[in-house]
């Protein structure tokens, strides 16, 4: 359920910010509310830690229920780990950190998410990383995702237009897409050329368009964060990928500060009902006790 649309925060006097996405959750085992927070950003922003530390704080204030705090990053570069927290001090004495979950999305291998049928995947890729030399095929091979999901008309077009706006292609990438084009099945061929029509009817100029994208953006987490209303489901439960591990691994080395190489094992068995799971109840957890408890509940035989 997404909670209070108006919600604001003040971070400068006179300005106010509004969260991008705040849904409220509950546990299934304990049914104890939580709220997932989550923050788009297509630029890269040094101010963004201090910005999630606020829409926090300010959260708990009015709600006093634990919170996940999660950025989605889209922007291609800087390609380095974006920071995920920031250091509270007082009259230079440290006092720890804030830290929260970050899905950068330029540091994910965008192949590990062919396999998932969710439209999202199929706009996210074209923000994954990839070489200069492979754009005209992500490009195409996000176009063909989209069309095996066969959606409306109107949503598919949504996701054809952040697709674009990631990657708009020079004249010569053009002409090597088209040449793939021309290799496809002949169904595949024509759905493609489609959506090239369309385009062409509709007079889409992106661009660079980083507002564009960054609100399409907003409009595709909604549906993300939605699965993640439901115990992150639609993240987790696509399977044991090497992404869907690593967010519970990095969410629980942020959250503890580390975790050993058994229970980084014991993650990597877990299938994806378990994976989807620990996700929920990651709200519920403390310290890494609760972790290790969790995780040994779990007989070695019901992991895959």
């Amino acid at each position: 359920m997404q909670v209070d649309k108006e919600f604001q925060a003040e971070l400068e006097p006179g300005k106010a910010h509004r969260a991008d996405l705040v849904f409220q959750v509950s546990n299934n085992r304990s049914n104890k509310p939580s709220l997932i927070h989550i923050e788009i950003e297509s630029s890269h922003q040094k101010t963004l830690p201090g910005r999630m530390l606020h829409y926090y704080a300010s959260l708990h204030k009015k709600y006093k229920m634990p919170i996940l705090p999660i950025a989605i990053l889209s922007f291609k570069s800087p390609r380095k780990a974006a920071s995920s927290r920031i250091e509270l001090c007082s009259n230079g004495i440290s006092l720890g950190y804030f830290q929260f979950l970050v899905v950068q999305l330029n540091m994910m291998n965008w192949q590990s998410f062919l396999k998932i049928r969710n439209p999202v995947a199929s706009a996210l890729m074209s923000c994954m990383w990839f070489t200069e030399t492979q754009r005209p095929e992500v490009k195409l091979k996000c176009l063909l995702h989209l069309a095996d999901l066969s959606l409306p008309p109107n949503k598919s077009a949504v996701v054809q237009k952040f697709i674009h706006a990631y990657l708009d292609l020079s004249t010569s990438e053009k002409k090597r897409f088209e040449e793939m084009v021309n290799y496809l099945r002949p169904f595949e061929r024509d759905t493609i050329m489609t959506f090239i029509t369309g385009w062409h009817k509709e007079g889409i100029e992106i661009g660079r368009a980083e507002g564009l994208a960054e609100g399409l953006a907003k409009g595709l987490a909604e549906g993300m964060a939605e699965g993640l209303a439901e115990g992150m489901a639609e993240g987790l439960a696509e399977g044991l990928t090497l992404e869907a591990q690593n967010i519970v691994k990095r969410f629980a080395v942020r959250k503890f500060g580390s975790i050993n190489q058994e229970l980084t094992n014991r993650i990597n068995t877990l299938s994806k009902e378990y994976l989807e799971q620990l996700a929920e109840d990651f709200l519920d957890f403390s310290t890494i006790e609760d972790l290790e408890t969790w995780l040994l509940k779990i007989q070695p035989g019901d992991s895959k």
